[in-house]
């Protein structure tokens, strides 16, 4: 890689690192990881052990065995999480279809030995099973494709279905997005670059899934008739063609790696675009961002530009010893002719001969071809294995070290006393409007620090030694300057950063409906029905979502359209169902157009009223809406008998809390009754 595309790539990674910084400036990640992340360059992605290493990695996931079937197990759960059945009638399919080949090759060596004869007969009883024949092996090369096409959908499914689960997983999404930055554009590499792997593959398997028993057929037919002299002509062929490949395949690994990551970047740009369209508008930035995006432009056809530059050598060795085949089968023929072997035979045998003993050698040269041509596929393929093997082995890292986290947790929550990095979950069943009174959450000696701020790979403290417990019932509000860490706080409440020493706990846990409710600033709205988004998310957990493999699916999660409507008037938004054609309608996009910020931030409250979870913690989640609805909802919240835990800025919204938690940097804070207004702790 060229120095100038080195400059080009990191300045379109800075970009994108600017902008997924967020409001509190302390998204972060562990120190370690991220100063070895950072201090990475960009890497030389190779054809070599490591590749065919990954790969085998993920050929272990298309043909996958259970604790209950073997790969190659007929039942249909096996068939389902396999390509063994598929690959083996792929396999079929091309012996059955070489088979046809060889005979289709002898069709001219008959056909010269008929019509040199002048034999009308034989000519007539020929050509019948000929025509028949071409039939057959055409329906059987479409077959063929035809099965192609179903393993690389089988392949994509299969890869797919595990990353993605891998990626969903609790926390692991948001662990990788703002830890691991040598992953870029996760998105791609689940949505694109498996695909294309998968297609790639296909196109090698079809063109090679049987070659090297053929070649090995081709060969003993080939020195029946040559001697060793002919196959040791196509082999010296073949060792050339394969050196020069290997020398050519090398540079385009790497350039395909560092193109599709490009790829994503430019991708990632156009939709950024989309989505701060108005901002732009408003900002008249247009010229701007017309720079941003010619430069991710440039930095992505330097890349396609190289790969085109590098493939154009080896195009023209594979062009070289493809033509160069056909000539060599008729050297290698010519040795045993000139030779003498064949003396005594007249035109029409010898012609005959000629004919059939050429395709045996033109094919076994053809062979040799096919697999060279592969070495562009090849190193295609290696791009692709690189960036999926990237996105699994670190996924499995991070699920490995989550599972290792709960399983400490788990051990830590039957023992007594202080913890650190853990959060205890007390479990009951009952519902928290029949709560026990010592149902809370307890921040017990906590010390908070950023993972890491980007680029300085500095901590900064939030809290230290922060003790504070609120029970059912209460309300509390963190109040603090910009930068200060309140959202930090609420982001160790929910197991996303670890705490440096002490323990957050959470009694009283209840197994039915939520436990806590999150509400950012920003709402998330989902691609789904309106029925849909008041019950997000609908896979209830009676401790947070954390080591807790069992969800709900929506379909057992019920709301009639009388709860839709009742939800729609606690939250002010009736007219919303008049602007849909029904609460089961699926809209995506169109949820922006149809909401205001405002009206977001109102729907997303309806999601409290259904759930009536224990605890509500809520950052800015009013933001956007006037004063009056503002003091409207907390009063409702305290109505429904849910503990409030509230950032907010805004004075009137602070004053409608018992307790106010004011965090005052560098580890400083203070916890004051709303009451009596008079500091209780302040360290």
């Amino acid at each position: 890689m060229s120095e100038e595309q080195e400059n080009l790539l990191s300045s379109s990674l800075e970009h994108r690192d600017d902008c997924i910084i967020d409001k509190d400036s302390d998204n972060g990640a562990d120190t370690d990881s991220i100063e070895q992340n950072n201090s990475q360059q960009p890497k030389n992605y190779k054809f070599d052990m490591l590749f065919f290493s990954r790969l085998f990695s993920v050929l272990k996931i298309l043909f996958k065995s259970n604790a209950i079937y073997p790969c190659w197990s007929t039942k249909k759960k096996a068939r389902q999480n396999s390509l063994f059945w598929l690959y083996i009638l792929f396999v079929t399919l091309a012996v059955l279809y070489e088979i046809l080949v060889y005979f289709v090759g002898m069709i001219p060596s008959q056909f010269y030995t008929i019509l040199t004869t002048k034999d009308k007969a034989k000519f007539g009883t020929f050509i019948i099973p000929c025509l028949l024949l071409v039939f057959v092996i055409a329906i059987c090369k479409s077959l063929l494709n035809f099965m192609g096409g179903l393993f690389a959908l089988k392949a994509r499914e299969l890869l797919t279905i595990h990353i993605q689960n891998q990626y969903l997983r609790s926390k692991a999404m948001y662990t990788l997005l703002t830890k691991y930055n040598k992953i870029d554009n996760p998105d791609q590499r689940i949505t694109q670059d498996i695909e294309k792997f998968s297609e790639t593959l296909r196109q090698i398997v079809t063109n090679l899934i049987i070659a090297p028993i053929m070649v090995v057929y081709y060969t003993y037919k080939c020195t029946m008739v040559t001697g060793i002299s002919g196959p040791l002509f196509i082999y010296t062929y073949f060792v050339v063609g394969s050196y020069l490949s290997q020398k050519y395949i090398q540079p385009l690994v790497n350039a395909v790696f560092f193109k599709e990551l490009q790829e994503g970047n430019f991708r990632y740009l156009h939709v950024r675009l989309r989505d701060f369209v108005e901002s732009i508008a408003f900002c008249a930035g247009e010229d701007d961002e017309r720079m941003r995006a010619q430069q991710s432009l440039d930095t992505l056809l330097a890349y396609q530009k190289t790969i085109v530059n590098k493939e154009f050598p080896l195009k023209v060795a594979n062009e070289s010893f493809s033509y160069l085949g056909s000539v060599l089968s008729y050297l290698i023929i010519s040795i045993p002719l000139f030779m003498g072997v064949f003396d005594g035979k007249d035109a029409s045998e010898l012609s005959s001969i000629i004919s059939a003993n050429s395709f045996v050698a033109m094919y076994l040269i053809y062979l040799f071809s096919t697999i060279l041509e592969q070495s562009s596929k090849v190193s295609d393929l290696a791009g692709y294995t690189a960036r999926i093997s990237e996105l699994l082995e670190t996924l499995n890292e991070i699920n490995e070290k989550a599972d290792e986290e709960c399983r400490q947790s788990e051990k830590l929550s039957t023992s007594s006393g202080s913890n650190r990095n853990s959060i205890q979950t007390t479990a009951h069943t009952s519902n928290h409007s029949n709560a026990p009174t010592t149902a809370a959450i307890t921040f017990r000696d906590v010390s908070l620090s950023t993972p890491h701020e980007r680029r300085r790979r500095l901590k900064k403290l939030i809290v230290q030694h922060f003790n504070l417990t609120i029970h059912v019932g209460e309300s509390v509000a963190i109040v603090g300057p910009n930068g200060s860490g309140k959202t930090s706080l609420l982001r160790a409440l929910a197991s996303l950063w670890p705490c440096d020493e002490g323990s957050i706990e959470i009694s009283g846990a209840s197994d039915v409906g939520k436990n806590i409710i999150y509400l950012p600033q920003t709402p998330y709205l989902i691609v789904g029905s309106l029925r849909e988004q008041l019950i997000y998310p609908s896979s209830p957990t009676g401790n947070n979502g954390r080591c807790d493999s069992s969800r709900i699916s929506s379909s057992t999660v019920k709301i009639t359209d009388e709860e839709v409507l009742e939800l729609l008037d606690k939250v002010h938004l009736r007219h919303l169902s008049g602007l849909i054609e029904s609460y089961d309608t699926i809209y995506g996009e169109e949820w922006n157009s149809l909401l205001s910020p405002g009206e977001r931030q109102r729907l997303a409250f309806a999601r409290i009223f259904y759930w009536k979870p224990r605890f509500t913690v809520l950052d800015e989640a009013t933001s956007a809406v006037d004063a009056e609805t503002s003091e409207y909802f907390y009063n409702a919240l305290k109505t429904l008998g849910t503990t409030i835990i509230s950032v907010s800025h805004d004075p009137s919204i602070v004053n409608l809390h018992d307790t106010i938690v004011s965090l005052e940097g560098f580890g400083e804070y203070s916890i004051q009754s709303n009451t009596v207004n008079t500091p209780l702790v302040t360290v």
